[in-house]
């Protein structure tokens, strides 16, 4: 949930809640008798009961107590701990409903009470499969104009950011040339002689939602289809082989992506893919030179900054890196 819209759905909880606290002084006019029936109620903050979902086995209640299994709309339990926004909203929502039967709650307020033990993600639907050409570029002053929107939102601020900007994540000035390709597309894919082109598609998804750009085949966003020019590219995350340090910026800014459409859950699986190829290749021991330092040490803050919006485990203990941090200066 965006950062407004989390503020809008406190300020209306806020007034729900003194409409309840209205409600249930007119309802008991005596002190002592409503004090009576707030201290008989249970408001400890254990998760939910939901009929529909069990706690996975080896989960204690008081392990339980620290975070929440909540369902997605697909019926699927995701675990999402004690930091993350879903939880609170989950206490805050059992919390509501121990104070109020759900058979009591007004109608306007009933479907966020009544959603306890329940979360809304748009992880709960399959990444989007287009059929695009992931040779095909825009024009080249659309590249201009996309690549110097993004440096300024995600990595130097032309000079308004304070810090320079926290992250790094490599080139963001080079344009790539049209191809025009002599082999099939899928042998095209298949060699990696163009797998570079995978980083240049997802800084333009990247651009593409910070300008917010027009939709594509209905409700298709552009960002998408260069998110999945990109994915194309780079094939099977599972093909070890392939993946190389020179992909790690290419997951790390698809993350950065899937963040920015509320994809958090995918969000979190492609860093870890990225922290373990720069594990694999030793990055969090080594740095040929600055810009790989930079570039992992964003990674560092892209799997911390997920971990706390999750409440889950980062993938990198902090006790095995040896890696100096950057210096001032590129």
């Amino acid at each position: 949930m965006k950062g407004n819209s989390l503020k809008e759905e406190l300020d209306r909880l806020r007034k729900k809640c003194d409409k309840l606290e209205r409600c249930l002084h007119a309802a008991v006019p005596d002190e002592s008798a409503r004090n009576d029936l707030l201290s008989g109620l249970d408001c400890v903050d254990t998760p939910p009961s939901v009929s529909t979902h069990s706690e996975p086995s080896g989960l204690a209640e008081n392990e339980a107590a620290e975070g929440r299994v909540l369902l997605d709309p697909d019926g699927n339990g995701r675990y999402l701990g004690e930091t993350s926004g879903a939880t609170f909203l989950d206490l805050l929502k059992h919390f509501m409903a121990t104070l109020v039967p759900l058979a009591f709650v007004p109608e306007d307020g009933s479907t966020f009470v009544a959603s306890v033990g329940r979360y809304q993600t748009f992880d709960s639907r399959p990444l989007l499969d287009l059929d695009v050409d992931p040779f095909w570029l825009p024009m080249r002053t659309e590249m201009i104009m996309m690549l110097a929107e993004l440096r300024y939102h995600v990595q130097d601020g032309n000079g308004d950011f304070p810090s320079g900007g926290i992250y790094y994540w490599g080139d963001l000035n080079h344009m790539p040339e049209a191809i025009s390709l002599a082999i099939s597309q899928s042998e095209a894919v298949a060699s990696d002689r163009y797998r570079y082109l995978a980083f240049n598609h997802v800084s333009f998804a990247m651009a593409a939602q910070i300008l917010n750009q027009s939709l594509l085949q209905g409700e298709i966003h552009a960002g998408d289809a260069y998110f999945q020019r990109a994915r194309m590219l780079l094939g099977n995350p599972l093909d070890t082989v392939r993946f190389t340090l020179r992909d790690v910026p290419v997951l790390a800014l698809m993350a950065f992506y899937l963040i920015e459409i509320n994809r958090r859950d995918a969000a979190y699986l492609y860093t870890s893919l990225a922290v373990h190829i720069a594990i694999t290749h030793g990055a969090f021991r080594y740095c040929a030179n600055e810009p790989s330092r930079r570039i992992f040490w964003t990674l560092y803050i892209l799997d911390r900054w997920l971990s706390c919006l999750m409440g889950r485990p980062p993938t990198l203990a902090d006790e095995a890196i040896r890696l100096a941090p950057p210096t001032d200066d590129p």
